[in-house]
């Protein structure tokens, strides 16, 4: 329970500092997703080796600037929990970037 609330937590602060990227533009970095996605699916697949990971990036969104802390923080976050709380041994996981209206729009299945 305390691993969880800390996560809980850590994803409140990520929370607001998006916030405060939205409303300020420092500290920002291009971030180039297909890497970065790599990245955390080497990671993913480390932490979790008794599962078969299978993520399919569906990707319209090449790169784009932000804190890549915090977008590390959060795609991690995101994908690890679609393979914790994945009762299968074989996992699929489709991530989608796109752009619409202007914003970024980020969705895991």
């Amino acid at each position: 329970i305390g691993q969880c609330a800390d996560k809980l937590d850590k994803s409140i602060i990520n929370l607001l500092r998006i916030m405060t990227i939205k409303n300020q533009n420092k500290n920002l970095i291009r971030i180039d997703v297909q890497e970065l996605t790599d990245v955390l699916i080497q990671q993913i697949k480390s932490r979790f080796d008794d599962k078969e990971i299978n993520v399919h990036l569906v990707n319209r969104v090449e790169e784009f600037f932000s804190e890549y802390e915090l977008i590390h923080s959060i795609l991690q976050n995101l994908l690890e929990n679609a393979v914790k709380y994945n009762h299968n041994q074989h996992v699929r996981i489709l991530m989608t970037m796109i752009i619409r209206e202007h914003q970024y729009v980020l969705t895991i299945e």
